[in-house]
């Protein structure tokens, strides 16, 4: 059986076992590359807080070792989302992309990365749940259709506009 040092650091693994706050932001799929590089994003909604269960979840998928694959995947990137994960010990950020199932630890920077296949369904409906008004009903779908360019185009508006 893994072990979950093989994919977290002792310090991470830390301060994912005291989290005590959460919070969901959704990026905006067109974030340019440059911004990416850098490891910032446009966000496309206010971070949401997760409910207690979501985040005890999200912490208990993201300790467990078999949450976590490692292979070849085809396609480009998509990054769908932070977690901000409050402890005493200092804050966990965890960088989602949905279309690929990848996720990965961006603070503390210790390079926890993988694809979440085996808990996807899980860690998407914690995103959704965090975000019900965007979610779509229809069980293949995530979203509902068209809703991230809407909010994409949204957020282009308010940055013309200066708001």
């Amino acid at each position: 059986m893994p072990d979950i040092k093989e994919f977290l650091t002792q310090e991470t693994i830390k301060r994912l076992r005291n989290v005590n706050s959460g919070m969901c932001t959704l990026l905006d799929p067109e974030t340019p590359d440059e911004l990416r590089e850098q490891h910032r994003w446009i966000e496309i909604t206010e971070p949401r807080k997760l409910i207690a269960d979501d985040l005890e979840l999200l912490c208990q998928l993201l300790l467990d070792p078999n949450s976590w694959h490692r292979c070849r995947k085809r396609g480009l990137p998509e990054d769908s989302a932070i977690f901000s994960l409050e402890s005493s010990s200092g804050m966990v950020k965890l960088l989602i992309d949905v279309p690929l199932s990848h996720w990965n630890v961006l603070e503390p920077h210790d390079g926890g990365w993988a694809f979440f296949d085996p808990v996807a369904d899980q860690v998407l409906s914690i995103m959704k749940r965090t975000y019900p008004g965007l979610a779509s009903k229809e069980p293949r779908e995530f979203w509902k259709e068209g809703i991230l360019d809407a909010l994409h185009r949204q957020n282009r508006q308010h940055k013309k506009d200066g708001t």
